[in-house]
């Protein structure tokens, strides 16, 4: 299995897990669009790959890293704003990492 394809199997099994904890979580997907002859960004550049809400109401952020894939910059300025605003971010290499972040 290639590394794209790894990282959307593991992205897809943390999902699965948050939601059989009772966790409200989505995939992160930017997107480039054409709009009016426009190129239009939707989303945050470095935004995590799962956004969610845990249930004591703080926003959740996982990025998911397989093989030896490293936060880029843009990824690390968006770990520290959630940081700094009491949010829960997460690097996850596996679901249990995901899921033991979560559980504390």
């Amino acid at each position: 299995m290639n590394n794209t394809a790894a990282h959307s199997v593991m992205v897809d099994a943390i999902l699965r897990n948050l939601r059989a904890a009772n966790i409200a979580a989505w995939k992160n997907s930017p997107v480039k669009a054409c709009v009016n002859g426009r190129w239009v960004q939707y989303g945050i550049i470095g935004q995590a790959d799962i956004s969610g809400l845990l249930p004591d109401g703080r926003r959740l952020e996982i990025e998911v890293k397989t093989g030896k894939g490293k936060q880029t910059p843009a990824q690390k300025m968006f770990e520290n704003t959630i940081r700094r605003n009491n949010g829960v971010f997460v690097l996850a290499g596996s679901v249990e990492d995901a899921m033991k972040a979560v559980n504390g």
